[in-house]
């Protein structure tokens, strides 16, 4: 199903790189990528610049700090896209521990997402808040369309292109 693996890096000081290698991915430097463009790093540049390495028609991001990553981070994201032709993009959701010091509670956690991301879609972009994890950084998108729109700086990326790609194509395309 995975055609290419790519990590894009923004410098990290870490191993990231050198397991990414050894694992078989491919590795790009952000700043290397484009550099006629400059450089604002940050995650939205990083998702951005995947694009221009990569080669398939259906872009799939997984956040790297996933502890328990699984095939279906992939197929779940994907699956839905090479359904149903009128998708565009498809984002995933999951139960999202809460930490309270030593104890653990199995859900609860994604406070932002509780406290301001869904209050601000409820007041913006009401047809929105069926999502689940609106700042998730487990998504899928056709090529096309993800060359279509802007790619938000830094965190507001995950927002940002929920929202662009919605007033383009619609609930529909969601």
């Amino acid at each position: 199903m995975l055609d290419e693996i790519v990590v894009m890096d923004s410098g990290s000081t870490d191993r990231t790189r050198k397991l990414a290698r050894e694992a078989g991915a491919k590795v790009y430097l952000a700043d290397d990528c484009l550099p006629e463009l400059g450089s604002i790093r940050g995650k939205g540049e990083n998702l951005w610049k995947s694009l221009y390495v990569l080669e398939g028609d259906i872009i799939v991001w997984i956040d790297a700090d996933i502890k328990n990553i699984h095939p279906k981070f992939v197929y779940g994201t994907v699956g839905p896209l090479l359904e149903y032709d009128h998708l565009k993009y498809v984002k995933a959701f999951y139960e999202r521990p809460l930490v309270l010091g030593e104890r653990m509670r199995p859900s609860g956690g994604g406070r932002v997402t509780e406290i301001l991301v869904r209050p601000l879609l409820a007041n913006f972009y009401p047809e929105l808040c069926g999502f689940i994890g609106p700042l998730s950084g487990e998504y899928a998108g056709r090529r096309e369309i993800l060359e279509a729109v802007p790619f938000r700086v830094g965190y507001g990326v995950e927002i940002g292109l929920l929202i662009d790609i919605y007033e383009k194509y619609g609930l529909k395309g969601l």
